[in-house]
């Protein structure tokens, strides 16, 4: 697994506990009180001692270990476009339907084996993250994907095109998943926009679970039905 720095940052952010913080805050204040309160010798010496290593160990950890907001930046910035280019591509630009508007999906990567954490604020976090836009065309649908790793350089970019003859269903899907990594398990409302086609193929996006994403596959269901009723005419 090819890691750089950013990569090294974000899988300490997944696997150190929080006890790291707390234990460099905790030097700190014991440290100070000692120094402050403390009526003997052992004890100054204890509180210089306690508060050196206090910073030291949170210095590291800020170096070291990416913060939460270092998370959002890095899936920012290393997520690459996912909307296929409409001005070079005219063909594909005239098999577009008007109505509804692609959908764009995104979000964590939930399943075992990936590395998980619950932050200050927000969705828990996972090791994998995954962008991707679905457009209506008049004889199938295109899916377009970019899936990233947080903690390697491993990624997944696919362009798919799915005749409306070859879909089997499209669905948004609601999980409540219990999923453990290290020694927690974490409780998660998943949410999924499932795509079968083909022979027992599936392309699962995770979304946002809103009237927006339901409205459009109600749409999308419309123009497949449509679509499949003129073809056998």
């Amino acid at each position: 697994m090819k890691q750089g720095k950013e990569q090294r940052s974000n899988q300490n952010y997944f696997q150190q506990g929080d006890w790291v913080k707390y234990t460099g805050f905790g030097l700190l204040i014991v440290g100070a009180a000692l120094f402050i309160w403390g009526w003997s010798y052992i004890s100054y010496i204890l509180s210089v001692a306690m508060i050196p290593a206090g910073l030291a160990i949170l210095l590291i950890r800020s170096i070291r270990c990416s913060s939460d907001n270092d998370i959002a930046e890095y899936v920012k910035n290393h997520l690459a476009t996912v909307e296929i280019d409409e001005v070079e591509n005219k063909e594909f630009k005239q098999r577009r339907v008007k109505s509804p508007e692609p959908e764009i999906c995104e979000g964590y990567e939930y399943r075992q084996g990936v590395m998980l954490k619950k932050g200050k604020s927000g969705p828990v976090r996972s090791s994998e993250y995954t962008k991707a836009i679905v457009y209506p065309l008049r004889d199938g649908i295109c899916v377009s994907y970019h899936t990233i790793s947080l903690i390697s350089e491993e990624e997944q970019r696919e362009i798919t095109e799915i005749p409306y003859g070859e879909l089997h269903s499209i669905e948004v899907i609601r999980e409540d998943l219990k999923l453990t990594f290290g020694k927690n398990t974490f409780p998660i409302h998943s949410t999924r926009l499932n795509i079968e086609h083909g022979e027992g193929k599936c392309i699962s996006l995770p979304c946002t679970a809103n009237v927006q994403t339901e409205d459009f596959v109600v749409r999308l269901k419309r123009i497949w039905a449509e679509a499949t009723k003129q073809s056998e005419e």
